[in-house]
């Protein structure tokens, strides 16, 4: 399965949504047909094209829905406490339950991706 990384601005605009981030702060990453993508999480290929993509060795990983994941670049700045509750506030209100993937965050960091 082909697998997709875009900038989320470049989603946004393509949508002609205004996005209020940044410029490589924020990547959506699914499937070619944008069905089931959140599989990418298991596969360690696609988390070092991930990895490649976003220009970080540590990241965190979003669980979007069953269909696609957000991936963010770690720093000092990560606020852990407000993305965890951002990821459940969306899975309450804008995700239809049976494509609701999790409400944890996860960290990519030395090759691994583990719940946080």
């Amino acid at each position: 399965e082909e697998l997709i990384v875009e900038d989320l601005q470049d989603v946004l605009q393509f949508h002609d949504i205004e996005g209020k981030g940044a410029r490589g702060k924020c990547f959506m990453c699914t499937t070619r047909n944008k069905i089931f993508g959140s599989i990418m999480m298991t596969w360690q290929y696609a988390l070092e094209m991930l990895k490649e993509k976003i220009g970080t060795e540590e990241f965190i990983v979003l669980p979007s829905s069953i269909h696609e994941i957000l991936a963010i670049p770690l720093d000092e700045t990560t606020e852990w406490k407000g993305l965890k509750e951002m990821v459940k506030e969306v899975n309450n209100t804008m995700v239809i339950q049976e494509e609701v993937l999790s409400d944890s965050l996860y960290l990519y960091k030395n090759g691994k991706l583990g719940i946080w």
